[in-house]
């Protein structure tokens, strides 16, 4: 999956794809001349020039929009050696260029946009707003299954469970955590496993006050990046590319991985503090604590009000 830049969605991606081919490329390609044009050798060599300077320009506009290189790759992978290369050769040119033009358009107009498309059409439940949730959601507050996500968050609104999320309350379940942490990752895998079957046969469950959850699968061959909580991120921006930016909210109490979120433009928020296990909340106290052993007093400073 073509990987977009923070904050741009996929209706942005298929409008700026389109704009392209029928834009500029169009442009170009209409100036290919027959192949019983005589004065093709002429108009090849300029022509030529200009192909070459589409294709710089054509991948810094793409640039703005996805984070990896593969749609601008795209535009001189296939003919384009040969026909830049094909001096001497007018007619061979001409009848490259055309045929490579002609394939970027459908690139452009359909392929690529048919995949943001197709992204769409498998989250168009998602009506209200999306909640991805982590590892903590899930151990350190109220079963996730009595939380009244739609009063708190709106009407429509669906709760994720990454697949890394699943996995790592697996892990939590059977590795050396606590026994406090033990039980409570069996606790959540049997509420999901409760649920597997309504998830199996309509995609999602249905939670308390018209809630659903959703468990968002590993497609084949998709690689994880390098640890649970950036996978987490990385999940729900790849979400964001088929909602409206702003629909998708990491909901995490990690001030770090909030703080990666945002970066993505990405909403990030915690859980509030009522539903906390008690024995797991920090209080007012414990949090003013903590930034206390970050502060450095100097007496030169005390005057300086900014200190």
């Amino acid at each position: 999956m073509t990987q977009l830049r923070p904050g741009v969605s996929g209706d942005q991606a298929i409008k700026a794809l389109e704009e392209l081919a029928r834009g500029s490329l169009t442009n170009l390609w209409n100036q290919v001349p027959a192949q019983t044009d005589m004065a093709l050798p002429g108009t090849m060599l300029r022509l030529v020039v200009q192909y070459d300077q589409w294709t710089t320009s054509a991948a810094h506009d793409l640039a703005k929009i996805f984070l990896d290189g593969s749609a601008a790759a795209r535009l001189r992978e296939g003919r384009y050696d040969h026909i830049v290369g094909r001096v001497g050769d007018p007619f061979g040119q001409a009848r490259l260029l055309g045929t490579e033009l002609s394939e970027l358009h459908g690139y452009f107009t359909v392929d690529a946009p048919n995949e943001f498309r197709e992204l769409q059409a498998r989250f168009q439940r998602h009506r209200g707003r999306t909640l991805v949730l982590d590892c903590n959601d899930l151990l350190h507050y109220q079963r996730f299954d009595k939380i009244p996500w739609a009063r708190l968050y709106g009407v429509g609104v669906v709760v994720v469970l990454p697949h890394v999320i699943v996995d790592e309350i697996d892990t939590t379940a059977y590795n050396n955590a606590s026994d406090k942490m033990r039980t409570r990752a069996r606790g959540v895998y049997r509420l999901l496993e409760q649920l597997q079957d309504e998830i199996d046969d309509k995609g999602y469950a249905d939670l308390k006050d018209g809630a659903t959850l959703e468990i968002l699968a590993d497609d084949l061959g998709h690689q994880r990046v390098n640890n649970n909580d950036n996978e987490t991120v990385a999940r729900a921006a790849y979400l964001q590319q088929a909602l409206d930016p702003g629909k998708v909210t990491v909901i995490t109490r990690d001030i770090g991985m909030r703080a990666r979120a945002r970066t993505w433009k990405l909403r990030a928020e915690p859980l509030s503090p009522k539903y906390l296990i008690p024995s797991d909340a920090l209080s007012v106290a414990d949090l003013d604590m903590a930034v206390e052993t970050i502060t450095v007093r100097h007496t030169q400073d005390q005057a300086d009000p900014e200190v």
